[in-house]
């Protein structure tokens, strides 16, 4: 990437391109050349039970001055988002940073979340700082894949779909070069077929979110961006979303790969979610960043809180849709992080 390139639209042609979809079998499954890829072993079942964490940090980095009226600042998003993850980790460079998650053979997938249009959707701009940081570490450009569930919904939040090999990667699932396993991978009450970027592709996942609410989970975070990595999210929505949204994560293709999570701020939502609902969004001109994904929940969830308080709303439990699967993904049985504020070490910047 040219890195004096900062406009959106130089960003979208190297990370974009021009084409509409995967090229058949040239990313899962076959070289271009025709010969076999190697792909990630599948896993499904319950995993190694893990060690549950005490403590957890992440890091909130605001810039009031990323927002020019309605459009972002893609260079001030990006730094932001290298910034943030320098002050998670302590280092001083970028390769350091992003070095603690990842290495230069990682084939890594971004998981964006595009379900509400370019209004409340993960952002081409701080889908910018992701790959800059991947690529500090050698991560090569066409090991980068940024992924939802639809071509569609990826276009409508600003991105251009792209296949190159060469280059980063924009995709659906839903192209027909890839899809779901035809195997079901289970955990808890989750009988689900993972999307092949992750269980094929992907050696290493990124959950990029976007704070906001939902009108059944609470909150729509880190975890829950998961649900558009599966077959069959419709039917993980009972009881709040919980365990289900617990349950999802801790399929061993999920939990075992995901090595950062980063929620986009820049605009946010505090009620009628999980669709944009303009009289509720706010700029929140922010990036979250942690490596426990219960604890970056369990912060948006506080921020969403203290906004609809700020509103005069009631809490989400009052309003009928408490985030439980929050504290359910940390208990003895999940384990996948940390859920009470209390062990949680918030570090605030603003630029």
């Amino acid at each position: 990437m040219d890195e004096s390139k900062d406009s959106r639209r130089q960003f979208l042609r190297v990370a974009g391109g021009a084409a509409a979809g995967l090229l058949g079998a040239s990313l899962i499954g076959c070289k271009a050349d025709g010969r076999p890829m190697q792909t990630v072993a599948q896993t499904s079942g319950k995993s190694t039970p893990r060690k549950k964490p005490q403590s957890a940090t992440v890091v909130l980095a605001r810039d009031p001055g990323m927002w020019k009226g309605d459009a972002l600042d893609a260079a001030r998003v990006e730094k932001l988002v290298l910034r943030a993850v320098r002050e998670l980790t302590g280092a001083d460079s970028d390769a350091k940073a992003w070095g603690r998650f990842f290495t230069a053979q990682d084939r890594v997938g971004v998981k964006v979340n595009c379900l509400s249009g370019r209004k409340l959707s993960t952002t081409p701009e701080l889908s910018r700082g992701i790959t800059t940081g991947l690529r500090a570490t050698g991560v090569n450009p066409g090991n980068i894949i940024i992924f939802d569930r639809t071509g569609d919904e990826l276009q409508r939040a600003g991105f251009v779909l792209n296949s190159d090999k060469n280059s980063i990667k924009v995709v659906g699932t839903d192209d027909p070069g890839v899809g779901y396993e035809k195997d079901l991978s289970l955990s808890g009450e989750v009988g689900s077929r993972v999307s092949r970027i992750v269980s094929r592709y992907s050696t290493a996942l990124i959950s990029a979110s976007v704070l906001k609410d939902h009108d059944l989970a609470g909150i729509s975070g880190c975890m829950k961006n998961f649900y558009g990595a599966i077959n069959n999210p419709n039917k993980l929505h009972l009881n709040h979303c919980d365990p289900y949204v617990a349950d999802c994560f801790a399929l061993p293709e999920f939990a075992g790969k995901t090595r950062l999570c980063i929620c986009d701020a820049t605009l946010a939502q505090y009620h009628a979610g999980p669709g944009y609902k303009p009289a509720y969004a706010w700029k929140y001109s922010g990036v979250l960043v942690s490596d426990d994904p219960v604890a970056l929940d369990a912060v948006c969830h506080d921020i969403i809180e203290k906004k609809r308080r700020e509103k005069g709303l009631p809490t989400l439990a009052q309003d009928g849709r408490p985030a439980q699967f929050i504290a359910t993904a940390a208990d003895d049985a999940h384990r996948l992080g940390v859920a009470d504020l209390n062990a949680i070490t918030v570090k605030s910047i603003t630029v």
